[in-house]
């Protein structure tokens, strides 16, 4: 729970600080959360472990992903935003 649904505000709020540290954190969670539930999911139904495992990945780790993501490209859009040359100005010496 911790790395799945409990981790997705704090973490979102996190990546809206700091992209770069929330996105990893957040894909980490989406994956650690995934296979933590597919094993839990095998020990308990073998099966049922595709339905199952294909439910928390939907509503659970997918979600976290594509957050993760997200955050990864807005901080790689702001650094290159910040690094990129302006366009217009010119170099006076």
């Amino acid at each position: 729970m911790l790395t799945g649904p409990l981790a997705i505000l704090p973490l979102s709020i996190l990546a809206a600080e700091k992209p770069k540290v929330g996105g990893l954190w957040l894909i980490t969670c989406a994956i650690v959360s995934y296979f933590a539930a597919a094993f839990s999911i095998v020990a308990i139904k073998p099966e049922e472990m595709l339905q199952g495992a294909s439910y928390i990945f939907v509503h659970y780790s997918l979600p976290m992903l594509v957050l993760g993501v997200a955050a990864f490209l807005v901080w790689k859009w702001r650094r290159d935003r910040q690094t990129a040359p302006r366009t217009g100005e010119t170099d006076v010496h």
